[in-house]
C-alpha cells in the first residue's frame, strides 16, 4: 500500500508541485545564465564590437586624436588602394589631409562575425559610408573590413587591418 501512496503523491498533489519548482528552478537558472552570457563585458564581443563603433564615430566625427587613440603603437594597416601596409604615422597624416578635404554625410557599420582569442579579436563587418568633398560631390563607399584588435589595459586597440572595396 504504500507504493501505491508514493505513487499517487509523485503524480498529484505534494509530488507535482515539487517537480514543477524543480523545473522553475532550472527555467530561472537558464534564463539567468542566458543573461549573464549576453552582458557587455570588456573582453565580450558585444564590447568589442562597440570598440570598433565607436572608432567610426571619431572618424566620421573627423576627431583625429580620438580616432588614433583606437590605433595601437604597432598599428599596421593595408588599405583596398595601396600597395602595401601603412603604420600609424601615415595613417595619421592621410587622415589629416582627408578631415580637411571631405566631410562625413553618413556612415554606418554591419558586423559580420567577431572571434576571441585570449587577448586578440577578430572582427569582420561591412563598412558604408557617403563623403562630401569642398565641390559638393559626394562618393559612395561600402568595404569589407577585417579588424584585429589586441587588449591591453581592459582597452581593445586596432593592431592591424584590412580592407577591400565593394563595387
Amino acid at each position: 500500500m504504500s507504493i501505491t501512496k508514493n505513487q499517487s503523491d509523485i503524480t498529484s498533489g505534494k509530488g507535482m508541485q515539487t517537480k514543477w519548482k524543480y523545473m522553475l528552478l532550472c527555467l530561472g537558472l537558464l534564463l539567468l545564465s542566458i543573461q549573464a552570457y549576453s552582458q557587455q563585458t570588456p573582453t565580450g564581443h558585444a564590447a568589442i564590437w562597440q570598440n570598433v563603433k565607436n572608432s567610426w564615430s571619431m572618424w566620421a566625427e573627423r576627431d583625429l586624436d580620438g580616432y588614433m587613440e583606437y590605433h595601437h603603437a604597432g598599428y599596421s594597416g593595408w588599405f583596398h588602394d595601396s600597395p602595401t601596409h601603412r603604420g600609424k604615422k601615415v595613417t595619421r597624416q592621410l587622415l589629416e589631409d582627408q578631415f580637411q578635404r571631405l566631410e562625413v554625410i553618413f556612415y554606418e557599420a554591419n558586423l559580420i562575425d567577431i572571434k576571441i582569442h585570449n587577448n586578440a579579436a577578430i572582427v569582420h563587418y561591412y563598412i558604408s559610408y557617403i563623403v562630401r568633398d569642398s565641390h559638393e560631390k559626394d562618393y559612395k563607399r561600402t568595404f569589407r573590413r577585417t579588424d584585429f584588435l589586441n587588449q591591453t589595459e581592459e582597452k581593445w586597440q586596432l593592431i592591424a587591418h584590412h580592407g577591400n572595396l565593394v563595387e
